[in-house]
């Protein structure tokens, strides 16, 4: 398959999710656009294309990759969520918390998409439905039926947890250890609102809500991320990019 550079750049620049992106080698190499071919900024070799998030090197440092996130600043999400389904929930509580898996980070998004696909009456992890709309959230896949509230900035107090953003919008941590315990998880929600650990923070909630708002009102930049496909067999779970609050008259349960 041969692929020329423009139609390269296209497929990146045009990718849904944004998980990666096309970056010049050279601070003085620009990105080519539509309406510049120039035999400089359009020579392949003077790119490279990098992960936006989700690789398993662990020779990478995340400040060489990623943004960190301050808990003290007031832009800083306060509360994350990690989507999943019931039995990938079960090893989660069964283990202490969560876990990065194959990956070097565990993925939270900072919002949830408006509408999510309806699932078959069990609580699968997976279905055939599409979600409805073009609102696409990296963080939580779209089939996710569980959802899991973490506290930012008492994880980073209590023990120094470090949290990053991907230029995309998905938040990371690695946890304590390669563990992000359950003493951190502010609550655990099936779709249709079933809480299942913990105690439903309903103003964390709506100020949840109302900061994903604002940020798409600022273009979408900044730590809002959300729901994306991933894998089975990752028994942490899930992972994500951003929007607004499910409306739970989408969810067929």
């Amino acid at each position: 398959m041969h692929v020329t550079f423009p139609e390269l750049h296209t497929l990146v620049a045009n990718n849904e999710k944004q998980r990666f992106s096309l970056e010049p080698l050279s601070s003085e190499t620009l990105p080519p656009t539509a309406n510049n071919t120039s035999t400089t900024t359009m020579d392949p070799s003077q790119y490279r294309i990098r992960a936006s998030q989700g690789h398993t090197l662990t020779s990478i440092s995340s400040s060489a990759i990623y943004t960190r996130l301050d808990p003290s600043d007031l832009k800083c999400p306060k509360l994350v969520v990690h989507g999943t389904d019931e039995k990938s929930w079960l090893k989660i509580k069964d283990s202490g918390g969560l876990k990065p898996m194959s990956r070097t980070h565990i993925h939270f998004a900072t919002a949830l998409p408006k509408r999510l696909p309806p699932l078959n009456k069990e609580f699968q992890s997976k279905s055939n439905a599409k979600p409805e709309g073009d609102e696409v959230i990296s963080g939580v896949r779209n089939t996710s039926t569980i959802f899991v509230w973490v506290d930012v900035e008492k994880s980073a107090r209590e023990r120094g947890v470090e949290w990053w953003i991907s230029r995309n919008g998905v938040v990371l941590t690695e946890g304590v250890g390669g563990l992000l315990g359950l003493e951190w998880v502010r609550w655990v929600e099936r779709r249709n609102g079933d809480v299942l650990f913990g105690e439903k923070d309903v103003k964390a909630e709506e100020d949840f809500i109302k900061r994903a708002e604002e940020a798409k009102k600022d273009g979408g930049k900044g730590p809002v991320a959300g729901i994306e496909e991933a894998p089975e067999g990752r028994g942490g779970g899930i992972e994500e990019d951003g929007g607004t609050r499910v409306e739970k008259e989408n969810w067929d349960d």
